[in-house]
């Protein structure tokens, strides 16, 4: 029974390393200069959000912290989805 728990914990302790270093080379220093870039996320049934970005380098943490397929255009967006509060970290 030890050796089960043990392995267990091991197995956990693996996963949140790996967790933790993913989310590491995500994070990089942004600056605050405002440069927006519209941010769109499609799936199958068409747009799923549209989300304006204060810059390029948010965006693409943004992008890598959530291992979606955004894309992006230079600008802000035309129009939002309502939750974009949800989605973009600043």
């Amino acid at each position: 029974m030890k050796f089960v728990a043990s392995i267990a914990l091991a197995i956990l302790a693996l996963l949140l390393a790996v967790a933790i270093g993913e989310a590491r080379t995500c994070q990089r220093p942004c600056t605050r200069e405002y440069r927006p870039v519209c941010g769109t996320l499609k799936g199958r049934g068409g747009v799923i959000a549209r989300c304006t970005f204060g810059n390029l380098c948010t965006y693409e943490v943004n992008k890598c912290l959530s291992r979606l397929p955004w894309t992006h255009k230079k600008g802000a967006c035309q129009t939002q989805t309502n939750n974009c509060k949800d989605i973009v970290r600043q």
